[in-house]
């Protein structure tokens, strides 16, 4: 099944803004700071109070929740992409589950989230170092790995 992805709207890779609206237990401004390093696509931390750059700007705004959602998940992206399976804007949203956080978790929390809300998926092969990666038992790896970057430069974001 193809990637979803982001558009490029001119840019020469996409532009992603993380909205951190999360509350000082989920690092999200050390993970964007991680999958700014990918080749590809452009992110970016902007704090709560700054609003969203306008779609006009061919810009994409993803915003980050957190709070005590009352289910059993830990944390999750809302998402909607069109036919040609690109993400819409104003559809992608990261939710962190406050109910769950564990300091020693949190940041690869934050990690896999914002990797979802970039067009990466789980990583059930090899294990690479990686937030993405789903093997257990093991620690979980709190930054992106090679593999992730990979793929979204040749992949995602060709």
């Amino acid at each position: 099944m193809p990637c979803i992805a982001w558009r490029f709207n001119g840019w020469s890779d996409p532009q992603v803004y993380f909205r951190d609206h999360s509350g000082a237990a989920w690092p999200v401004d050390v993970a964007v700071a991680k999958w700014h390093e990918a080749v590809g696509i452009d992110s970016y931390d902007i704090w709560m109070s700054t609003g969203c750059p306008s779609t006009s700007t061919g810009k994409h705004c993803v915003n980050v929740y957190s709070q005590w959602y009352n289910n059993n998940s830990l944390a999750w992206i809302d998402y909607a992409f069109d036919p040609s399976r690109k993400f819409i804007d104003g559809s992608v949203a990261v939710h962190l589950n406050d109910r769950f956080s564990l300091a020693e978790d949190n940041r690869s929390t934050v990690c896999e989230e914002l990797g979802h809300a970039l067009g990466v998926g789980h990583n059930y092969g090899e294990r690479d170092a990686s937030c993405m990666g789903q093997t257990i038992p093991g620690p979980d790896h709190p930054f992106p790995g090679s593999n992730d970057y990979g793929l979204l430069r040749y992949v995602v974001y060709p």
